[in-house]
């Protein structure tokens, strides 16, 4: 029986026998030439398919649209041809071929129409000898026959790019190349390991006083005290029972488990909260429907789709939501269900979460790729943004309810009107006191002149007065300026209370905040005695 050797055909072997040269020219220079001479008619052929790849594409695309043209003057007439003509012109559409690497911009699509329809004008208006503002019908004939013409034309350039491409996939099958291997399968077997058995320790005993248990190595004596158990053994699962002659030992270690207290259980609470990592942080700040910058930045960093991504990006959205900062809490939000639609569409979930939803277009150049997104699906697109939006909603709502929730339960310090005061007023300082260098204006009025005050001790409270001013808040200081109680304490409210407790000391230090009291004060030495007993 003859010998088969049909499976060999498309190995590309050689011995260097085939290799014949001058006698002049070295063996190995003759067989990198033919090394090189063979990869570049690969690239060469792998170069020209891609062309012809695009360019059937390309044709496919502008069929169609020529066949509308033809359509649209048979049915409306010439008029219809300046019109699209005009709106070509001035509204392209930027849709068109992708770029080959290092070769200039293509034309887009719009632009290929505009440049057939101006030379089926020119064509016309030459070869026929017609005054084209006259006779409409005519024009119209014409105009049908020219574009009909180059329909035709390119419906047999693509049959001819057909054939080519068939017999260069053919050449290019017709050899086993390094480009063909790949893994056809693989089989991978983890053998079970066999627990191991330990043997417990157990007291020597006459060889009649034996028990042996069933499937097991180990020895149990009767009458014999059992060795307690320790606390690590008694964690563990208990084994079955052995069968022995009706005696069961009573005696217990002693030890149970204490129950793990509330505070182990938040410490445990607070362990397992998910971190966000730098990746997912920069993940998380891409934004709100920019499916473009999210399938890139997913194809560059794998570690986004490991598992407690999802719940990082939910607690960041709640942190974000307490803060009132919405936009982000939104955008995270946005990316968590993302990464979930993607787990939930299996292996390849990536991959066929932006097929369905952006439609990710794929143009290969030689070993170059290049992809961009397309509309995609209107509905997908809706119905995923309107799970982002519900979802938004609700982390709003609980952060909302949870500050509520805070606010209720929070000590808070607030100014209010008791017995003996009738009012509470804010004295605003006008403005810095003036330079050390300039004199300063005070006018006294009541007192002895051995009890006025002193000038210098009039400046430094004036510049501890302003300096104290300074130091609010904005808020706080727009809250004063309205001399309204309700808006001072609404500023007060969200602050702690030393926040508040230091922020009231100082108001009363520099004489913003004034008490007034009801009826007539007693400034005679009787009167000042009776409020320093009563206080």
């Amino acid at each position: 029986m003859p010998l088969n050797y049909s499976k060999w055909d498309k190995l590309e072997l050689s011995d260097d026998s085939d290799i014949e040269g001058h006698p002049n020219v070295d063996k190995r220079s003759l067989i990198r030439w033919k090394q090189r001479d063979i990869h570049e008619k690969r690239e060469a052929r792998k170069h020209k398919m891609d062309e012809l790849s695009e360019e059937i594409k390309t044709s496919n695309i502008l069929l169609p649209r020529i066949a509308s043209l033809i359509s649209a003057v048979s049915t409306n007439g010439p008029k219809e041809f300046s019109t699209l003509t005009e709106r070509l012109k001035t509204q392209p559409s930027p849709d068109g071929p992708a770029p080959f690497p290092g070769a200039p911009k293509a034309p887009s699509y719009d632009e290929m129409i505009l440049q057939l329809l101006y030379k089926v004008w020119e064509d016309v208006r030459q070869g026929e000898g017609m005054d084209v503002n006259k006779d409409e019908q005519k024009l119209e004939k014409a105009l049908v026959k020219e574009l009909t013409g180059h329909e035709k034309k390119l419906g047999e350039r693509v049959k001819e790019c057909e054939t080519e491409l068939k017999t260069l996939e053919a050449e290019a099958h017709a050899k086993i190349t390094s480009e063909d291997i790949h893994e056809g399968y693989d089989s991978t077997l983890v053998p079970h390991k066999a627990e191991e058995v330990q043997i417990a320790p157990s007291a020597s005993v006459p060889k009649h006083k034996k028990v042996h248990k069933a499937a097991e190595t180990t020895f149990e004596t009767l009458n014999t005290p059992t060795p307690k158990a320790t606390p690590v053994e008694l964690a563990k699962e208990p084994a079955p029972k052995a069968e022995t002659s009706g005696y069961e030992p009573e005696e217990t270690s002693g030890y149970e488990p204490d129950e793990p207290d509330d505070d182990d259980l938040d410490d445990d609470d607070e362990e397992d909260l998910p971190t966000i990592t730098p990746a997912l942080l920069q993940f998380s700040h891409i934004g709100v429907g920019k499916f473009q910058e999210s399938y890139h930045f997913l194809q560059k960093n794998q570690s986004v789709l490991g598992p407690g991504s999802m719940d990082a990006l939910y607690l960041a959205a709640y942190q974000a939501a307490m803060k009132k900062d919405f936009k982000y809490s939104k955008g995270c939000v946005h990316q968590a269900l993302l990464l979930r639609y993607c787990e939930e569409l299996g292996k390849d979930g990536v991959a066929m979460f932006f097929q369905k939803w952006v439609a990710v277009l794929r143009v290969t150049c030689g070993s170059f790729t290049h992809c961009r997104m397309l509309t995609g699906n209107a509905k997908a697109q809706a119905a995923f943004m309107k799970d982002v939006n519900d979802t938004s909603n609700i982390v709003k709502e609980r952060a909302s309810a949870t500050r509520d929730e805070e606010s209720e339960g929070r000590e808070t310090i607030q100014l209010h009107v008791e017995n003996g005061v009738s009012s509470i007023s804010f004295n605003i300082p006008e403005g810095p006191p003036p330079p050390d260098d300039m004199p300063l204006e005070v006018s006294f009025e009541g007192g002895e002149e051995d009890e006025q005050p002193d000038l210098a001790e009039v400046r430094a409270f004036l510049k501890r007065r302003w300096d104290i001013w300074q130091g609010f808040t904005p808020k706080l200081r727009k809250a004063l300026e309205s001399k309204s109680l309700d808006r001072v304490n609404k500023v007060l409210e969200g602050m702690s209370v030393e926040q508040a407790e230091q922020v009231v000391a100082e108001m009363q230090e520099s004489g913003i905040l004034n008490f007034s009291e009801e009826g007539i004060r007693d400034e005679t030495p009787a009167g000042k005695a009776a409020r320093e007993a009563a206080a």
